[in-house]
C-alpha cells in the first residue's frame, strides 16, 4: 500500500476515533449510566423471550440474504453449513476493522468458483441492508417533514427505490461481474422483501422496548427510528459508536422519552442483535479452519 494512502487511512481512523470519543462524551454527560443499566437489566421476561425469538428470525433472514447473494454466481454450489458458518464468522469480523471491511474475511470460509463473485456477494449483502435503511428513512422523511417541498420528498423516495436497478447495470459494466447479472435480476426482488421483513422486525423490537417506558404508537416509533437508522448509515465514527444512541436521544426526545430511555432502548437492541451473536460467531471463528477458495 502506498505511503500516502496508508497515512490517509490512518488519519481517517484517528479522525473517526476523535468523533467517536466526542459523541460518547456527549451521550454519557446527558444521563446516569446506572439508570440505563437498570432499564436494560429490568426487562420483563416476556420481552427478553420476544427479543430472542425476533433476533433469531432477523439473523435467519440475513443468512438467506448471504446465501442468495452467493448464488448470483451460477457456478456456486453451497452446503447450508458452510454458508451458515461463514455468515456467523462475518458478524464479529464487522467489528475488527473500522468501517466493517474485515467482514470480507468471511470469503475465506466459503468455497466459490470466483473470488470476485464472493466479494460481490459480501458487497451485495451490505448493500441491501444499507439500501433498505435508506428507503425506510426516505419514507420517514416523506411524513415527518411536511415543510420540505413534496416534490423533493417524493423524488427522494423514487431515487432510493431505483438504486437496486442501477446496481444491475453496474454489474454489467465489468467483464468479471457480467455473469452475475441474470441471477441478480432474479433474486434482487426477493432480497428486497427479505430486508423489508428484517427492518420491520427491528422496528417492532424498538416499539416493544419503548412501550415499556410509556405508550407510543407503532407508526410513530417506526418513522422516528427509521430516521435514526438512516443517519447512522453515515460512517463518521469507529464501528458506529455512539451514533445510534445520540440520534435516538434527538429523535425520541420530542416524543417524551428521556436520554436514559433512548440509550437503554438502543443498547438493548445492540446486546441482543450484535453483541451476543458476535460472541457466538467468535467461538465458531476460532474453531473452524479456513476453506480454500479458487
Amino acid at each position: 500500500m502506498p505511503i500516502n494512502k496508508r497515512w490517509f487511512k490512518l488519519s481517517l481512523t484517528v479522525l473517526k476515533l476523535a468523533v467517536s470519543a466526542g459523541i460518547l462524551y456527549f451521550i454519557f454527560s446527558r444521563f446516569e449510566i446506572s439508570v440505563v443499566l437498570h432499564n436494560i437489566l429490568s426487562l420483563p421476561l416476556y420481552v427478553v423471550l420476544l427479543m430472542v425469538i425476533t433476533t433469531v428470525y432477523k439473523h435467519y433472514t440475513q443468512y438467506i440474504v448471504w446465501k442468495n447473494s452467493l448464488q448470483f454466481n451460477p457456478g456456486f454450489l453451497h452446503t447450508w453449513k458452510q454458508v451458515f458458518v461463514s455468515y456467523m464468522i462475518g458478524i464479529p469480523l464487522r467489528y475488527l476493522i473500522p468501517g466493517g471491511s474485515a467482514s470480507y474475511g468471511k470469503m475465506l470460509y466459503i468455497q466459490n468458483t470466483s473470488k470476485v463473485a464472493s466479494a460481490v456477494a459480501v458487497t451485495s449483502e451490505k448493500f441491501f441492508m444499507t439500501w433498505m435503511s435508506w428507503l425506510m428513512g426516505a419514507i420517514a422523511v416523506l411524513f415527518l417533514y411536511p415543510t420540505l417541498a413534496v416534490g423533493i420528498r417524493i423524488t427522494l423516495c423514487v431515487v432510493t427505490v431505483s438504486i437496486p436497478i442501477l446496481m444491475y447495470f453496474v454489474l454489467g459494466v465489468f467483464s468479471q461481474t457480467r455473469d452475475l447479472q441474470p441471477n441478480y435480476a432474479r433474486k434482487a426482488p426477493k432480497l428486497a422483501l427479505i430486508q423489508f421483513s428484517y427492518v420491520c422486525t427491528t422496528l417492532f423490537q424498538m416499539w416493544m422496548i419503548f412501550n415499556l417506558y410509556h405508550p407510543i404508537s407503532f407508526w410513530s416509533s417506526s418513522v422516528h427510528f427509521s430516521m435514526v437508522t438512516l443517519v447512522s448509515t453515515i460512517p463518521i465514527t469507529l464501528f458506529g459508536l455512539g451514533v445510534r444512541e445520540s440520534l435516538a436521544m434527538y429523535f425520541f426526545h420530542p416524543l417524551g422519552f428521556g436520554a436514559e430511555q433512548a440509550v437503554a432502548a438502543t443498547l438493548t437492541l445492540f446486546v441482543f442483535h450484535d453483541m451476543i451473536p458476535a460472541l457466538i460467531g467468535t467461538v465458531i471463528w476460532l474453531k473452524v479452519p479456513k476453506t480454500a477458495s479458487s
